[in-house]
């Protein structure tokens, strides 16, 4: 028996028929726009971003008198494919791996970010949301509707411990000197700051009348925050990129953060010394700016209210009249996760394991050049950003009737303890990689995601030319 699973079919509907009893696996594949990651695949909302002129001085309202707004630029829902689900499919030819793509699906849905400007004399940008220039192509090259792979060692075998050739290449990040361990935050911890406090508390006081939990503080992720925060305002750029170009998810991971990130982003900028109101004022009338967003351009607040998000870590910056906030959400289902870089190749060992009540059910791994440096504006401009579509898929040890949809799967997964995993991953060329870890509970078995990690390959660089001789 085949069993087929396709992560990339958009979503609307929820458990389906499933033959022979095989579960129906829900993927909530993220549209992430304006700095935040849309589970339900709706309208892209803008980054908010607000300036004073001259004229404003310092004091004056930070209502919506006070600026111009402009129509949010923002992702449309694209039409709905078949949904998601494992089938046994008794009908395919035995000993092939059946990898679908539905025809309508432009895969606009891998998560794009959206950004609106409300600069005054500036304006705002023309049209839409844009997709990300570096995955447009892999889109475009991935509209087949249907192909089909001859099974192979290589992709079903037991190749836990074959690790194919591996070129030559690097680690650039996170840094692997030694193992880098990332584990779930004590849920006791709270934020120090009585700002970061009070975006919490209104965070979760706004989730709680929506009837959804309560998300946890994550001090690692709010120093990330507060990081980007920073460098934002020395670069004088506003978004979801500084011009290093790295992507958001990247930018977590690289700091040893291993959840699911998606991310709401608020710049306030006035020609005055400084703002009269202080922080606390300017973070929750921030905040209080994006609940009150209106379907369908509602992103901020669909990420403030996504009943996935585990976790939250706040982090904000304000030299003179520059003031930056971010809200950094994850979602967060390991226990702990070791990445470790083994020696004399570019192979890199995975080791973890779920928090108690879920299961790792696969592993997706996509692919993208390696960052490249963006100018202030270049930065700036950079409307949208989109995880990579998969390229690989890894499943449990043996279990070669499982098979990931548009990618190349391999069970390579190995179990070591009743929820611990191990596996390696090797890289056949340079780029960011990013491994996202799907996860499910007995109680409802639809995999959704609970981890990422994305690591930096890239070509070492040339020894340094010896100096001539005098």
């Amino acid at each position: 028996m085949l069993v087929r699973f396709d992560p990339l079919r958009e979503l609307g509907k929820r458990g389906g028929a499933v033959a022979r009893g095989e579960f129906d696996p829900e993927i909530a594949w993220r549209v992430v726009t304006g700095r935040e990651v849309d589970r339900a695949g709706g309208a892209a909302p803008p980054d908010l971003e607000g300036e004073r002129r001259g004229g404003n001085g310092p004091g004056g309202d930070l209502g919506a008198q006070t600026f111009a707004r402009e129509d949010p630029c923002g992702l449309r829902r694209e039409p709905l494919g078949e949904e998601a689900r494992v089938v046994a499919d008794e009908d395919e030819p035995s000993g092939m791996a059946v990898l679908r793509e539905d025809s309508r699906d432009r895969r606009d849905h891998a998560s794009g970010v959206g950004e609106r400007e409300l600069l005054g004399d500036h304006g705002a940008p023309s049209g839409g949301a844009e997709t990300d220039w570096r995955h447009g192509a892999v889109k475009l090259t991935r509209a087949a509707a249907s192909v089909l792979l001859s099974l192979t060692l290589a992709c079903s075998g037991n190749s836990a411990t074959s690790d194919p050739p591996a070129p030559a290449l690097e680690i650039v990040a996170p840094i692997l000197n030694s193992p880098v361990v990332d584990r779930m935050p004590p849920i006791e911890t709270r934020p120090l700051d009585p700002v970061k406090l009070a975006v919490l508390n209104r965070i979760n006081r706004d989730r709680a009348a929506e009837g959804v939990a309560p998300v946890l503080w994550d001090e690692a992720a709010s120093r990330v925050a507060d990081e980007y925060c920073s460098n934002q305002i020395r670069e004088r750029t506003s978004g979801h990129f500084l011009t290093n170009g790295v992507p958001p998810y990247a930018r977590t991971s690289f700091a040893g953060i291993f959840g699911m990130q998606y991310e709401n982003a608020v710049t306030w900028r006035t020609t005055a010394s400084g703002f009269e109101e202080g922080v606390l004022s300017l973070a929750l009338h921030s905040h209080a700016e994006m609940l009150a967003e209106q379907p369908p351009n509602d992103g901020h607040r669909r990420t403030i209210l996504d009943p996935a998000a585990t976790h939250v870590g706040v982090g904000y910056a304000i030299v003179g009249g520059s003031f930056r906030m971010a809200q950094e959400f994850l979602t967060r289902h390991l226990e702990f996760l070791r990445v470790e870089r083994l020696p004399s190749r570019p192979v890199v060992l995975f080791y973890g394991a779920p928090v108690t009540g879920r299961i790792l059910q696969f592993v997706t791994i996509g692919w993208e050049p390696p960052p490249a440096r963006l100018t202030r504006e270049e930065a700036s401009s950079r409307t949208s950003y989109s995880y990579p579509p998969p390229v690989f898929a890894f499943v449990e040890e043996g279990n070669v009737s499982l098979k990931v949809a548009g990618t190349v799967t391999s069970d390579r997964i190995r179990w070591t303890g009743p929820r611990e995993f191990t596996f390696r991953f090797t890289p056949d060329r340079p780029g960011l990689w990013t491994l996202e870890f799907y996860t499910a509970a007995p109680k409802d078995p639809r995999p959704v995601q609970g981890g990422a990690v994305t690591i930096w390959f890239d070509v070492p660089a040339p020894p340094p030319m010896p100096e001539a001789s005098p």
